[in-house]
């Protein structure tokens, strides 16, 4: 803005300097208007031509959708009116002048501050513009405006952004970009939290009801299959990849959302819980074994605030930590599958943990507890068989040959 302080402060100079009464020159003042506008028209155009080589080849290798986006920004959008709108101001400003209407001072000093704060413009047009050929600002930008989206309700625009941010993810994995891949996952929690936030409100029941009327599902479980759906896409691309980072920053990035969903409705844990286990054991059959143990450790993290944190008085838990044991489970058997000869009491520990969690004087009262436990007790009685079905088992080097 500094330029529009200058023609201001020149502005105000003039018009103590130079008597009322003096009529502007238009000898100068004409030509000077229509030149002004000019440049500022040559400038818009050139500020657009120039720019848009590196933008489109940006979109076209990592950043889909980047024309889109920068449609959609309010200040640039309005920026590009003002500036191919002066220039017709200034050219009907110039005949006014020609023809010696009266006031020709003061149009001429309305004139030069409009035309100071065209080049701050131009000048914030192109700062603006050249942000979006950062990836990182650009995935920031998006996910700015999911947030926006959904404050707003504008459930389209949400899954639209979704889709730029997942498409984003997918083009950095293949490209190995492995900083605005991982900074792409990290853009979902904050969305997913707004969004379950948002759902909360009583003022949100109306336009849940024609989400699910038009869908065939209620929004939050539309939304959340819709962004699950895409975060298989761009695990799988990782695994394929060899990425192990991002199939890490993966599971960190589920879990929160589980977390979220959990504070929401404990019955949105299930789905969620059902991929985040299929994540785990991908990885662990892409010998990813860090990304396994994190896995485990997120659904017992899951289970422990599910069980301390979430008010679950009045919940239903079967499903949702039924869908727990059976991820951990998935893991364990694969764990073993891979390695015969490890410890079984390593396998079941997980689960003990979970039993644990509901022999607090919260959860121990709750009506879905015998039945969880009932399951835990289950499943670690099945890994004690296998323990003792493998110790029985004598060593090769002791089985007779005939």
């Amino acid at each position: 803005m500094i330029i529009t302080v200058f023609s201001i402060i020149l502005a105000v100079l003039l018009e103590i300097m130079t008597p009322v009464s003096l009529t502007v020159n238009t000898f100068y003042v004409a030509p000077l208007m229509i030149t002004g506008g000019t440049f500022i028209l040559l400038s818009a155009v050139v500020l657009q031509t120039l720019i848009l080589t590196p933008l489109g080849f940006l979109e076209q290798k990592l950043v889909p959708n980047l024309m889109e986006i920068i449609r959609l920004d309010r200040p640039l959008y309005y920026g590009r009116l003002i500036l191919f709108a002066f220039p017709l101001i200034s050219y009907a400003s110039a005949v006014l002048v020609l023809e010696n209407i009266r006031y020709q001072n003061w149009l001429f000093l309305v004139w030069l501050v409009f035309f100071g704060i065209s080049l701050d413009l131009i000048r914030d047009s192109w700062e603006r513009i050249t942000r979006f050929l950062t990836p990182s600002y650009v995935v920031k930008k998006v996910a700015d405006q999911a947030i926006k989206s959904v404050q707003e309700e504008e459930d389209e625009l949400l899954w639209h952004h979704i889709d730029s941010l997942s498409e984003i993810g997918l083009q950095a994995v293949e490209r190995n970009k492995l900083a605005l891949g991982t900074q792409t996952l990290q853009a979902f929690p904050p969305i997913m939290h707004a969004f379950f936030d948002s759902s909360k409100s009583i003022s949100h029941q109306n336009h849940d009801q024609e989400v699910k009327n038009e869908t065939g599902r209620d929004e939050a479980s539309y939304t959340i299959f819709y962004l699950l759906q895409r975060l298989e896409l761009i695990n799988d691309r990782a695994l394929k990849n060899r990425l192990e980072t991002v199939c890490r920053q993966m599971i960190m990035v589920l879990g929160k959302i589980i977390i979220y969903a959990a504070n929401y409705d404990i019955t949105m844990v299930s789905f969620p819980v059902h991929f985040l286990s299929k994540f785990g054991l991908k990885a662990q059959q892409h010998h990813f074994d860090e990304v396994a143990m994190l896995t485990i450790s997120t659904l017992l993290e899951i289970s422990k605030t599910i069980t301390q944190d979430v008010d679950v008085t009045y919940s239903e838990l079967k499903e949702s930590f039924q869908a727990i044991l059976n991820g951990l489970d998935a893991l364990a058997k694969e764990t073993f599958r891979k390695n015969k000869h490890m410890n079984i009491s390593v396998l079941v520990q997980p689960f003990l943990d979970i039993k644990e969690f509901f022999s607090t004087p919260k959860m121990i009262k709750h009506r879905d507890t015998p039945f969880i436990v009932q399951e835990i007790d289950r499943i670690v009685e099945e890994y004690r068989v296998l323990d003792q079905v493998v110790n029985a088992i004598p060593p090769f080097s002791e089985i007779e040959t005939p």
